[in-house]
């Protein structure tokens, strides 16, 4: 599976595969994604891709950081991320304290074009939680940490 971004010059992905993704701009149907989707479409004439939502994630998120450590410094960085909570137009997480990672539900579904807004969208869609307790125990005795 893939983004539903590609390929970059907008044509349509062969319609009725699957593909896998970790932002969809209609998942999760929220104000917030609704808004974002809305404001970055008015924008740039396209929908927004996981890498659109995950920097502007990155944006509040150490924006966040730095006010609540009051500083810019790594480990008063590293200590503020530590089971830190947001809301994002990919919807709620939080840092795991453990591993420092948070997680996000994994999202699949099969490759559509819509006409209304130009694109290559999934259609229908699955959503799956993946936290990393459930990671852990799909990797087993794998060695692998959940991030990856």
């Amino acid at each position: 599976g893939m983004g539903t971004d590609l390929p970059a010059d907008g044509s349509p992905l062969v319609e009725g595969e699957h593909a896998s993704t970790r932002y969809d701009p209609f998942e999760p149907d929220t104000d917030e994604n609704s808004s974002f989707r809305e404001q970055y479409y008015d924008e740039y004439d396209n929908l927004p891709t996981y890498n659109a939502e995950g920097a502007y994630r990155a944006v509040y998120l150490y924006k966040g950081a730095i006010e609540s450590a009051g500083s810019t410094g790594p480990d008063e960085l590293v200590e503020t991320f530590t089971g830190m909570e947001h809301s994002g137009p990919v919807g709620d997480y939080r840092f795991n304290e453990e591993t420092n990672q948070a997680t996000v539900p994994s999202i699949w579904g099969t490759v559509s074009y819509d006409d209304e807004w130009e694109s290559n969208v999934l259609d229908p869609v699955d959503v799956y939680e993946a936290t990393p307790d459930v990671v852990n125990d799909a990797l087993g005795d794998s060695d692998l940490p959940s991030g990856v």
